[in-house]
């Protein structure tokens, strides 16, 4: 029974979230015409300035096209910051610096569990040296995605 009421609370949920408009559209309230970022074509244009180096098959050169990736998928959270947030609740230094330190936890693990793990005694090849790149690209897509959405949820304008 209890299944059932949780099932009818989140269809009613999510009944209310798709029939309403925001509830905190800018501060103008709700814009008909406003529109939307597309969180994708944010992360597919740090892919296309790199593409010719990923698809040239040479791992160094894979590896560097993909750090570029990283590189500019952050550009783009610390763009955004300043959209999303107030300068007393984070700055773009801020949020630059939180990056860094996720970076510099996460990369170094993820290199590790490609490359160093004991499957791999000696050297695995160069096939998974971009993998870690890959992982913290996968996370960064993740925060540029959600960020697009609250902006678009709240109608603020790049």
């Amino acid at each position: 029974m209890t299944r059932i009421k949780i099932r009818l609370v989140l269809m009613l949920a999510a009944f209310l979230i798709v029939t309403f408009p925001s509830s905190h559209a800018g501060a103008g309230g709700y814009d008909p015409d406003f529109k939307p970022l597309d969180a994708q074509t944010l992360i597919d244009e740090c892919f296309a300035k790199q593409q010719a180096l990923l698809d040239t098959g040479v791992t160094g050169k894979m590896r560097k096209g993909m750090a570029r990736i990283v590189g500019c998928l952050q550009d783009v959270i610390v763009e955004l910051t300043p959209v999303l947030f107030e300068p007393d609740v984070r700055t773009p230094e801020d949020t630059r610096e939180m990056l860094d330190t996720i970076r510099n936890s996460y990369g170094p693990f993820m290199w590790q569990l490609y490359n160093e793990f004991r499957g791999c005694p000696n050297f695995c090849g160069t096939f998974y040296h971009t993998f870690h790149l890959d992982e913290y690209a996968l996370i960064l897509d993740t925060i540029i995605n959600r960020m697009v959405d609250q902006m678009n949820e709240a109608q603020l304008v790049r």
